[in-house]
């Protein structure tokens, strides 16, 4: 799967943020911006093996990927992670599933390779 990762309120948010309604008082809208899956594409191999992340779920915090994000200067990096490190607001933490992820920062922007991983 390849994955693109920026920052990204919640698609409610962000909806109410282009909202008329914005401008009035009462519509008081603070997103939070978090780093987020921008693009999640799976191929045909990575959707047969359960991996099931998709566009613009939240990166966890422990994930290369999102150290990769936080760094200042431009890296490649990789590691051993698991699935069930990902959470999705409506169904909660996503089925185990160990992950071979490769993340890379260059300039702005941020892309991860992830790969269903073997069993150890």
């Amino acid at each position: 799967m390849f994955l693109h990762a920026d920052l990204r309120c919640k698609k409610a948010e962000a909806r109410a943020l282009r909202s008329p309604q914005t401008t009035f008082e009462f519509a008081n809208v603070r997103p939070r911006f978090h780093v987020r899956a921008v693009a999640a594409v799976p191929n045909l191999a990575a959707k047969r093996s359960g991996l099931v992340i998709h566009p613009h779920i939240r990166i966890p915090q422990r994930s290369v990927i999102y150290e990769a994000f936080e760094s200042s200067e431009e890296v490649a990096l990789s590691a051993r992670e698991n699935q069930a490190w990902w959470e999705n607001s409506m169904i909660g933490r996503l089925p185990a599933l160990p992950l071979d992820v490769q993340a890379t920062r260059r300039g702005r922007f941020v892309y991860g390779l992830i790969r269903p991983g073997m069993n150890s």
